[in-house]
């Protein structure tokens, strides 16, 4: 091989490598374009699956919101009755004292029954008052300004 050979072929080979650094160039910002992408559908994809994943038990969604598929564990019997169970103490509004009872209305029941002309209080031994506390009337506040 002459010298000039040899320059022709380091010049093709120069031109050669010039065009395969070009390449190069374009297919890592190809690379990187794709791998952005890609971590964006990855991200999507994952945020995706868990609004699909939500339900009314890990989430604040109403159950009315988890659609037919959704089947709620049934509660193990405990072998207890419904509601409140022998002996506990139970809860109610304390009686007013009679100091701050507003009115006192005389009850019907302290006329003979209307079958039987038995006092209307044997057939309701249990009941001994009543107390009904009445929330007063709203009046809606009004207010108006006159503009002179």
């Amino acid at each position: 091989m002459s010298i000039q050979e040899a320059c022709e072929l380091i010049s093709e080979l120069r031109s050669q490598n010039t065009i395969l650094q070009q390449e190069n160039s374009q297919l890592r910002q190809q690379l990187q374009h794709q791998s952005k992408q890609l971590r964006e559908q990855s991200e999507q994809l994952t945020e995706l699956q868990e609004r699909l994943n939500k339900n009314s038990t890990n989430s604040s969604k109403p159950p009315s919101s988890d659609g037919p598929q959704v089947v709620r564990p049934k509660k193990k019997p405990t072998g207890k009755k419904q509601g409140a169970q022998k002996g506990h103490r139970g809860t109610s509004r304390k009686w007013a004292k009679p100091e701050e009872v507003d009115e006192t209305i005389s009850s019907a029941l302290r006329e003979p029954c209307a079958h039987c002309q038995a006092n209307a209080w044997t057939h309701l031994a249990w009941v001994r008052r009543k107390q009904v506390w009445e929330l007063p009337q709203v009046q809606p506040y009004i207010p108006t300004t006159p503009l002179n």
